[in-house]
């Protein structure tokens, strides 16, 4: 697990080593999962490409929320998705909760 992903994937050598890893990790039952606010921290459209299983949770920023939902795959204009991102998944006041929805939307790729 590697959280706040810009710290790793934000050099060369990082982007590396972090491809390195999800290149070669799989044929040895290994995982990765990068943590970070923005898709744009997480390297480059090769490692993107290689991130199957994708979790998006609640955005204030409405382009961060934007960003996130084209990450997911899903229309970052449609207004139904970013009302969920920027209002309906938990947050971490409980006083802001709006209701008992999940606390993040995910994209896992079909077999």
């Amino acid at each position: 697990m590697c959280d706040e992903a810009y710290n790793v994937t934000g050099t060369p050598e990082g982007q590396q080593i972090a491809l390195e890893f999800v290149r070669d990790g799989r044929k040895h039952g290994a995982d990765a999962a990068f943590g970070s606010h923005a898709p744009q921290d997480l390297g480059d459209d090769v490692l993107h490409g290689l991130i199957a299983v994708r979790f998006l949770g609640r955005h204030r920023d409405d382009g961060l929320a934007r960003n996130g939902l084209a990450w997911l795959g899903a229309d970052p204009a449609d207004a139904r998705y970013h009302e969920i991102v920027t209002k309906d998944l938990f947050t971490a006041e409980p006083s802001r909760r709006r209701g008992g929805a999940p606390c993040s939307c995910r994209r896992v790729p079909r077999a």
